[in-house]
């Protein structure tokens, strides 16, 4: 954003403050179930389960992969691809490899 807007201050680093999450949880293991990887994103469609919870303890498929997704285990936009993503919704200042 400091390049972005051509801005003189200054960041101090002052790391990780006391409860602060060190990532962010993007999908968890229960939406990655039901979700559609569409390549770029994830589509999760809404939870439109009824209260029947056995159907979802003793039957299902127990081989899916439950691992989380999350900022911690997925590939981090560089910071040209992530100007170019700033820009696209509308934060058009320069953009410079």
């Amino acid at each position: 954003m400091k390049e972005i807007y051509k801005s003189k201050v200054s960041i101090e680093n002052i790391g990780i403050r006391h409860a602060e999450k060190v990532h962010e949880t993007l999908l968890s293991k229960e939406e990655r179930i039901i979700s559609e990887d569409l390549g770029d994103y994830f589509r999760v469609p809404s939870d439109n389960r009824d209260l029947n919870y056995n159907k979802y303890f003793s039957e299902g498929n127990s081989s899916i992969d439950l691992l989380e997704y999350n900022s911690s285990n997925t590939r981090q936009l560089e910071k040209i691809e992530l100007k170019k993503l700033l820009a696209k919704i509308g934060y058009s200042g320069s953009i410079k490899k």
